[in-house]
């Protein structure tokens, strides 16, 4: 059976569909019943490891009251002072399922503020049309052609001239400075993603956050890959300052959870403005993240999780080096090693067969790492770090072979 319009579709070396059955701490296993080291937890949400019984246990408990009231409940009301705790000068708006929900929210809430449509956008930001019209392959390496590339996206509207998006590509001050003035009557707010951010010096970030400010542009930090990993909230929210951010994926740990954060003082009736639903007030959100947090609090996990992800970068970077291929191939680490994405040279960035033949390699060693994309790490990877200096070895030797001609020429 095939699960049509579903999309992030896994595939094994043979091309065909693979389907998870269940998970373990940072294993998971297909149908068949074949165990991979997760790298991609669920694409960012699961933090401790798969199937928690410690968490999962908290999360039922907190349950035992009911999991949807008329309205919002106390754990809502705990978890958003828990939040409001980290931020002094922000609150809580409202809770959502997905950030793209709350993203779209934003973007409502700096168009009635600002009553201008169109904003200014840095990395993905989530699925809904408004938001990925005239998208690019953010996710791709910063040396590859195809990063620059829109996403043919035929079938969305192009909205009217005052609902446009501009992508800031360059992170040059001075060319976000030029799109800001050439369109000052159109754009009301400046999105941007974290883990893009975490690649930018902050000087520039100062400069862009300042030519905002001059014009009366509200500037969104989307948090979604980055927040929970480094505290229970943002990862930037001691380093700069935004009009509204938003949280999500690992804050919950794999339950679906994204919250609004705005700043202070601002006068808006929220509620007329309509986002959210039915299900943003379920209690199983608050739960895990509430639960989550006295975790990762107990167990020091969010110091954990950045040495655990230093150790996998430069264990798979040491056997690159051995191997010889560490010009061609390397791991990056973000977030002071939370987060991890592959790194390659020009010409292997632009050679998407021999990505794949790595790609390929990697999973027939049982290892699931994303190409194009940032890799996620959890605690459970602690358990594995012994091994993974020897499958690292098989990988790369494997890939080298196969591409002897490639390395031979160099």
């Amino acid at each position: 059976m095939k699960l049509y319009g579903c999309s992030r579709r896994f595939y094994d070396s043979e091309a065909n569909e693979l389907i998870f059955s269940k998970g373990n701490s940072c294993f998971v296993y297909d149908q068949k019943n074949n165990k991979y080291i997760d790298f991609i937890s669920g694409y960012g949400p699961i933090i401790l490891g798969h199937n928690n019984l410690n968490f999962l246990k908290r999360v039922f408990n907190r349950l035992n009251d009911g999991v949807c009231f008329p309205s919002y409940g106390e754990l809502h009301f705990k978890y958003a002072q828990m939040i409001n705790n980290y931020y002094s000068n922000h609150k809580v708006i409202g809770f959502l399922k997905t950030s793209s929900e709350a993203i779209q929210a934003a973007t409502r809430v700096a168009s009635y503020i600002t009553k201008k449509k169109s904003f200014i956008r840095l990395g993905y930001i989530g699925w809904h049309d408004c938001l990925i019209k005239n998208n690019k392959n953010w996710h791709e390496p910063k040396n590859s052609l195809k990063r620059s590339e829109s996403l043919k996206l035929n079938f969305l509207k192009e909205g009217n001239d005052d609902e446009k998006i501009f992508n800031w590509e360059d992170f040059k001050s001075e060319t976000f400075e030029k799109i800001v003035l050439d369109n000052i009557h159109i754009v009301g707010c400046f999105v941007l993603d974290a883990y893009q951010l975490s690649n930018i010096d902050k000087k520039v970030i100062e400069e862009v956050i300042h030519i905002c400010k001059e014009n009366k542009i509200l500037v969104i930090l989307d948090e979604t890959k980055t927040s929970g990993r480094s505290s229970p909230v943002g990862y930037f929210k001691d380093i700069l300052e935004f009009d509204f951010t938003i949280l999500g994926k690992a804050i919950a740990n794999g339950f679906p959870l994204s919250v609004l954060i705005g700043k202070k003082g601002v006068d808006i009736e929220y509620d007329l403005l309509k986002f959210g639903g039915t299900f943003s007030k379920e209690l199983s959100g608050p739960a895990s993240a509430i639960s989550l947090i006295e975790i990762m609090s107990e167990n020091d996990g969010y110091l954990k999780i950045k040495e655990i992800g230093s150790k996998i970068v430069d264990t798979f970077n040491v056997v690159s080096l051995e191997t010889g291929l560490f010009e061609f191939v390397r791991f990056k680490p973000s977030l002071n090693g939370r987060l991890f994405e592959i790194e390659y040279c020009y010409e292997i960035a632009n050679n998407f067969e021999m990505r794949k033949e790595l790609q390929k390699s990697f999973f027939k060693n049982g290892l699931l790492i994303m190409d194009g994309h940032c890799s996620f790490v959890c605690l459970e990877h602690r358990k594995i770090l012994d091994v993974l200096k020897e499958r690292f070895h098989k990988v790369l030797d494997k890939w080298q072979i196969e591409n002897n001609e490639f390395f031979g020429a160099k």
